[in-house]
């Protein structure tokens, strides 16, 4: 009946945020409408507060008519009127607040429980439901990989269970056979998944070979693709994997940015990550020596590495807060940096070696020393 009052019973929980509708009949409270909406990234951080706010404006999205035509009592035990109309209320609970104000909304303290049982009653079906969900998420990746005779280059697109879609491109400045470029595609897409959380995965390739090889219908011979291959393995440890081989028409996107990559000089397009590769997963060119002669990285990689320190309590105490400013990546070392990419830091013999690259190498500029300083830097 227009103008008659309605309730709503709001319940939360960490996975969702659910509301009931009820009228009245004398005594007797009859459910309306139900609703209930799973919280999705973001979403399942926001405080208690917020996420009552959140159902009551999720309701209000979805029940317009209702809150449009009636007023509309709020049975909470929680101060969300008071929370929403307090001077200090900013971001998402002043908009809220605003949007709410075009309604007839009253907050008022529970006095019956029917309703609020409902409402738990959906919450809890619906963490079941969103728990049985989770359970295997799917992510989706697409790997390719290029290479000619001047570079090659490997391409990933990641599509998360949200929807959200990741691009990757990597040069690779090493000679390889294509086979090999494939593998550190498929390797390049397994690390970014599992760097995003990844559990469920389907990979798709239009490498024949590699994914026969993976999937165990072809053996391999190669002593360089057996090594690929066991890498492989070793990151499905912890996956549920699923290759699968598609035409390459199908596989056009991944194509394409992988031939960017592979270009001379390398495309980048906008809203990629690109890197730079120098030498093969196979190869220990990656990783930082730690040589026997003394240099200042040796302390750091010490610290790092086995926790040793100085004996000497205020050396120890430099080199704690001298190491809080550096990283270890795959037993690399990393200088942090607050509005740039990590920094290599080099010994003295690769240090040596890259001055005198980009001093006298193939495209050196021979620079003098404040110009080279600048220029490595």
């Amino acid at each position: 009946m227009l103008g008659e009052e309605l309730f709503v019973y709001l319940v939360v929980s960490s996975t969702a945020v659910n509301a009931a509708l009820i009228r009245e009949e004398g005594k007797v409270q009859r459910p309306v409408y139900f609703i209930s909406r799973a919280l999705r990234g973001a979403e399942e951080r926001y405080p208690q507060m917020e996420k009552l706010a959140f159902a009551l404006i999720t309701a209000t999205w979805k029940l317009k008519p209702y809150f449009q035509a009636h007023t509309i009592n709020v049975l909470t035990d929680k101060p969300l009127q008071r929370a929403m109309s307090s001077p200090k209320a900013t971001g998402r609970m002043a908009l809220w607040a605003i949007e709410l104000s075009e309604f007839n909304i009253r907050c008022q303290p529970q006095a019956a429980m029917k309703g609020q049982i409902l409402a738990d009653f959906i919450a809890e079906f619906t963490v079941i439901k969103d728990q049985e969900a989770e359970e295997t998420p799917i992510w989706r990746v697409h790997t390719d990989g290029s290479s000619n005779k001047h570079a090659r280059g490997v391409r990933v697109v990641l599509h998360t269970p949200e929807g959200d879609r990741i691009e990757c491109m990597i040069r690779l400045d090493f000679s390889t056979t294509n086979n090999e470029v494939e593998y550190e595609a498929l390797i390049a897409g397994l690390d970014l998944a599992i760097a995003g959380g990844a559990k469920n995965v389907v990979i798709y390739s239009d490498s024949q070979i590699m994914t026969s090889q993976v999937n165990g219908s072809y053996d391999c011979k190669n002593e360089r693709t057996k090594r690929y291959l066991e890498k492989v393995k070793g990151r499905m440890n912890n996956l549920q994997i699923k290759m699968i081989q598609i035409p390459r028409e199908e596989n056009q996107e991944a194509d394409r940015l992988a031939k960017a990559a592979s270009a001379e000089p390398m495309i980048i397009p906008k809203q990629v990550l690109s890197f730079v590769q120098p030498s093969s997963l196979l190869d220990d060119l990656s990783m930082q020596e730690v040589s026997n002669e003394y240099c200042w990285t040796t302390p750091i990689l010490a610290y790092l590495k086995e926790g040793k320190l100085p004996d000497n309590k205020v050396d120890a105490r430099k080199l704690k807060v001298k190491a809080a400013r550096f990283i270890l990546i795959k037993d690399v070392l990393y200088k942090r940096g607050f509005s740039r990419p990590y920094l290599r830091c080099l010994s003295r013999e690769e240090a040596d070696y890259v001055m005198r690259e980009v001093h006298e190498g193939v495209c050196g500029k021979y620079s003098r020393s404040r110009s080279l300083v600048h220029k490595l830097l």
